[in-house]
């Protein structure tokens, strides 16, 4: 799991979030201050015009997993869906990091919260 992951503020203006981004990221995720989960700006939300502000181009109700879900039902779940990645959360909500569906085969019925911090 990437404990790293790209965010930014609901208030935050796209053309300041693609600057600190750079040109080759997918997405941010928009956090609120505690760092709960509000949405995810993905590479179409973040073409959208300079000033818009995050809250209103992210995509809000993304799916999120908690750290003890078995790396198995996550591979199924990226199968499912065709996802390359998925971020890992708190019950309340708060994000812990992501987690790529490259890092996930090969774990079994292992539990993500077994895995080694980058």
């Amino acid at each position: 799991m990437e404990p790293h992951v790209p965010a930014c503020s609901p208030d935050e203006r796209l053309v300041n979030i693609r600057q600190r981004l750079g040109p080759d990221s997918e997405e941010a995720v928009v956090l609120d201050e505690n760092a709960v989960v509000l949405g995810i700006l993905r590479r179409d939300d973040l073409a959208k015009p300079d000033a818009t502000p995050a809250a209103a181009a992210m995509t809000p109700g993304v799916p999120t997993f908690r750290p003890n879900v078995a790396a198995k039902a996550l591979a199924d779940y990226f199968a499912e869906h065709d996802v390359p990645s998925a971020l890992v959360t708190t019950p309340d909500g708060v994000l812990l990091g992501l987690i790529q569906l490259q890092h996930v085969g090969g774990f079994g019925e292992k539990q993500l919260a077994g895995q080694k911090r980058s």
